[in-house]
């Protein structure tokens, strides 16, 4: 059955920089030109520019609760009730901003653009009403997670909502691999992996690339280019050294 509507909901879209951002972006412009209706729903409350122009509709809704005093003490006893709260929240939240854009928009398919406790719950509540739900996955977001209450609770909910969903869509080979670690069925794993657009990034000439070699001294030379941000996880070191 060819998919008709779609609705993506992330924590992470334009116009925050990233490449997840950019990423879902681009799935969403090619989704739309291809006939499919495409909504977004996202906690970036910026407006921007790219919401007018775009093929896809953005909806921006306010998040479920403000972001926590950077440096405030909490004791040891108000974390836990704090955190009950707050999931509380996001679970009434998701439920309610969940039910009002499916009767606005009809989707087929619920999209999650990237796992967080927050989109967790939209996980659940298309679970708990028979919605179809697929989550897209990269790679930080499935490694092992730290100890404690968040961590014990996260941790399960997260294998949970990846193994249920009717499909894990993959950027890379090695994000695929990871997803299966976590339960995911190898049968459920789609590679849509980021590319350029060359209407936006088109090749440069020949002759700008010998001299970008030569005001670095590389003449003749084979040259790999990585664009990345020096993050030890994403292995520019090993790279270098190999």
């Amino acid at each position: 059955m060819p998919l008709k509507s779609l609705l993506l909901f992330s924590e992470d879209f334009r116009p925050a920089a990233g490449g997840i951002a950019e990423y879902l972006h681009q799935v969403c412009k090619h989704l739309a030109l291809a006939g499919v209706a495409t909504t977004v729903a996202t906690t970036v409350a910026e407006k921007s520019d790219d919401d007018l122009p775009q093929p896809y509709i953005v909806r921006r809704l306010p998040p479920p609760f403000g972001p926590a005093a950077a440096g405030r003490r909490v004791n040891f006893l108000a974390r836990p009730i704090r955190f009950l709260r707050e999931q509380m929240a996001a679970r009434a939240w998701s439920r309610q901003w969940l039910g009002k854009l499916r009767r606005e928009h009809d989707p087929q398919v619920v999209a999650l653009g990237v796992w967080s406790p927050l989109t967790d719950w939209w996980a659940l509540n298309c679970l708990g009403n028979g919605i179809p739900f697929v989550y897209f996955v990269y790679g930080k977001e499935l490694l092992p997670r730290l100890g404690g209450l968040k961590g014990l609770c996260y941790g399960r909910s997260r294998r949970r909502s990846l193994r249920r969903a009717g499909a894990a869509i993959a950027i890379s080979h090695a994000t695929a691999s990871a997803a299966i670690r976590l339960g995911v069925s190898p049968s459920k794993i789609a590679l849509a992996m980021p590319g350029i657009d060359l209407s936006e990034w088109p090749p440069v000439s020949a002759e700008t690339c010998r001299d970008v070699a030569a005001s670095f001294r590389l003449e003749g030379k084979r040259i790999i280019l990585s664009v990345s941000r020096l993050a030890p996880r994403k292995g520019i070191a090993t790279m270098l050294e190999a």
